[in-house]
């Protein structure tokens, strides 16, 4: 970062000489201003962008370990077991 032109080195100035340079101090300051403000505002925005990213994430995990969770219920519910036959039915079935 450049340092400010020190005017006292140039006494004999005209004071419209003196006065552009001030106001051109006080652009470039305000400038700079705006750059952080627009940094930050960016930074910002990428810190929620990654935590809506890991929130996403979360989510998604969730939403397979509850399908998984699904499947297991209807599987014990209408699975093989409720299609099993009674050892009784068996017997005559094999006694043909």
């Amino acid at each position: 970062m450049s340092q400010p032109f020190d005017l006292s080195q140039f006494p004999d100035l005209p004071p419209e000489v003196v006065e552009a340079f001030s106001a051109q101090a006080r652009a470039l300051e305000a400038a700079r201003a705006e750059a952080t403000i627009e940094r930050a505002a960016r930074e910002h925005h990428q810190a929620v962008a990654a935590e809506k990213d890991g929130l996403i994430i979360e989510l998604k995990e969730l939403i397979e370990k509850l399908e998984g969770q699904i499947g297991q219920y209807r599987h014990a519910k209408f699975g093989p077991k409720s299609e099993k036959l009674d050892p009784a039915q068996l017997q005559l079935v094999l006694s043909r």
